[in-house]
């Protein structure tokens, strides 16, 4: 039986020539979305890993937790929210300072992981498209803005389903060669290519990657 939104138990990670394929359909939409590529970047290693869906939705929630600080919540009413819901020990080190109150000011960073929690939102299959040439969608706030109570988080499980683990793969791909190219933009005194800034690609990637890696959150590398 195929787990939904991942790879069939057993199932091998994905070879070489498919790791290709799915990097010459990113150059390709990179470019087309005005983004300078380096064909040279490393192939994405598929290490068979695909999170389990509690465990992102479970990250899901605790993003909004620290979206909501950063647009003006109090941090003790969001504190306990998250226990309220049972996520208290889903929220990473630096999340739990800012909910604790122990930051001095609540990161304005915090904002950006709006575009981390739709990527993860999109990969649960609760948003339909993942642009890279726009920003989040208020669909955003229409899901997360209405989550009260543990009865609302349990249908938001409900609804959650992780999408195949070869598009995952594929969005954190093309997210790759993205940041490449701001990279390379910046190397050489370049205007900013795309149509976003580029903490979306940033935010988005970080999301990817911890979805198909094994890091906690506050560990996920995103240098290219």
């Amino acid at each position: 039986m195929k787990a939904p939104g991942g790879r069939a138990p057993g199932d091998s990670p994905l070879d070489g020539e498919a790791l290709r394929m799915i990097r010459q359909r990113s150059l390709f939409m990179a470019r087309r979305l005005g983004y300078p590529v380096d064909v040279s970047l490393p192939l994405l290693t598929d290490r068979g890993v695909l999170r389990d869906k509690d465990e992102v939705v479970d990250r899901m929630l605790a993003l909004d937790a620290v979206i909501a600080c950063a647009s003006g919540m109090p941090p003790e009413i969001a504190s306990d929210w998250v226990s309220e819901i049972g996520i208290t020990g889903s929220l990473s080190p630096s999340e739990a300072r800012v909910l604790e109150g122990r930051a001095e000011d609540v990161p304005a960073g915090l904002l950006d992981r709006m575009e981390a929690l739709w990527a993860l939102g999109w990969a649960s299959s609760l948003f339909r498209a993942l642009d890279y040439a726009r920003i989040c969608g208020p669909e955003l706030a229409m899901i997360f803005g209405e989550l009260d109570d543990a009865r609302d988080v349990r249908a938001l499980r409900k609804r959650s389903r992780l999408r195949r683990h070869e598009e995952v793969l594929s969005a954190c791909d093309l997210a790759r060669c993205l940041h490449r190219g701001v990279e390379i933009a910046a190397r050489k005194r370049m205007s900013l290519p795309g149509k976003v800034q580029p903490n979306v690609i940033l935010e988005r990637r970080k999301a990817l990657e911890w979805l198909l890696g094994e890091e906690e959150w506050d560990e996920v590398f995103v240098g290219a």
